[in-house]
């Protein structure tokens, strides 16, 4: 029979403590990772809430601070500083700037970019921390903090990145002015959200007084009135070589029992390659695609009213369409979702 060893009771004794001592560790990281980062998160109920309803967001700011929205001085399509109120926002301030650019991608494919592009920036930093945190499905943060190159106080920077059907919405953020405002900048960056809004709120409305209807279209949509009765709107995110642009055509007929016009072509080159009636709004429309051999594709909505007819036409002029190939849905964006949009607008005005 092999005898049996025993530790000895002072090993037994040095293991305990090592264990206990490896516990109390563990306690005091949690405490330092998750409780004083709560404790920090922790909103004062006196803090003021900034809402804008333009771009479909907010965020609350401390009591005693004051915002300027729009400020001069700022990148983007819009920018928020937010600074105490006694003293100079150019020097103290907290400052958002908003970037709207068309959606390209998916939202794992845009994280992994904005991931490298962040890794960059920590380059400037002598010593930095970095976050990225995913808000909600459409909606993801990235957030720098430390000391950069050539300046004494702790600093952040980030970006916060939100999908909408057909824009990337780019919220980038920063502060110069020390650990205390870094840390204010933390607490309000857990509130910032994004809430549901009606997509064409801000839009602007054309009214066609003569043919009797009305229509609403982004306010960054160029708009060209040949007539009264051939209005165009031209998408500002056109690629070279293709032309894309909604068109509301009226026409009198004295014919209305032909209606739809669409089955009957205009001339050789055009052919019809599917149609069917949907409702919008209450009133039926017939909708067909049409491809011409000269590179044109066209969705109409087609509808009679008062013996003249109404066709909405989104259109693509394209050297390399070819007949018989449409385009799909996912080639057409992001003005094809502004299209639908506008359709859902439409409205004649009795």
């Amino acid at each position: 029979m092999k005898k049996v060893t025993l530790l000895n009771p002072k090993i037994k004794t040095l293991i305990g403590v090592l264990v206990i001592g490896i516990l109390l560790i563990g306690v005091w990281w949690v405490w330092k990772n998750y409780y004083r980062l709560s404790e920090k998160a922790k909103i004062p109920s006196n803090w003021k809430t900034y809402t804008n309803k333009e771009y479909g967001f907010e965020i609350k700011y401390p009591q005693n601070w004051n915002v300027v929205a729009p400020y001069f001085g700022g990148v983007g399509l819009f920018s928020i500083a937010f600074y105490p109120s006694d003293k100079m926002y150019s020097a103290y301030g907290i400052f958002f700037d908003l970037t709207l650019v068309p959606k390209e991608g998916d939202f794992q494919k845009i994280q992994k970019e904005w991931e490298t592009k962040m890794e960059k920036e920590r380059e400037k930093f002598l010593q930095s921390n970095f976050e990225k945190r995913v808000i909600d499905e459409n909606t993801v943060l990235f957030k720098i903090s430390g000391i950069i190159k050539g300046e004494k106080n702790m600093v952040a920077e980030g970006y916060i990145i939100h999908l909408t059907d057909n824009f990337c919405y780019i919220f980038s953020f920063h502060t110069l002015s020390g650990k205390e405002t870094v840390d204010i900048l933390e607490q309000m960056l857990s509130t910032f959200r994004f809430f549901e809004q009606d997509k064409t709120a801000n839009w602007k409305i054309y009214r066609n007084e003569e043919y009797g209807y009305r229509i609403k279209y982004p306010p960054d949509w160029k708009i060209s009135i040949k007539s009264p009765h051939e209005v165009f709107w031209s998408s500002s995110y056109e690629k070279p070589g293709e032309r894309k642009y909604i068109l509301i055509y009226v026409a009198t007929t004295k014919n209305p029992q032909k209606y739809p016009l669409h089955l009957e072509c205009e001339s050789p080159g055009e052919f019809v390659i599917n149609w069917e009636y949907v409702t919008i709004r209450g009133r039926r429309f017939c909708k067909y695609l049409k491809m011409f051999d000269e590179g044109f594709q066209g969705t109409f909505y087609e509808i009679l009213k008062d013996n003249k007819l109404y066709q909405i036409v989104f259109g693509i002029e394209r050297e390399d369409l070819k007949r018989g190939f449409p385009l799909s849905e996912n080639e057409l964006q992001p003005e094809w979702d502004i299209f639908n949009q506008m359709i859902n607008t439409f409205e004649f005005i009795d």
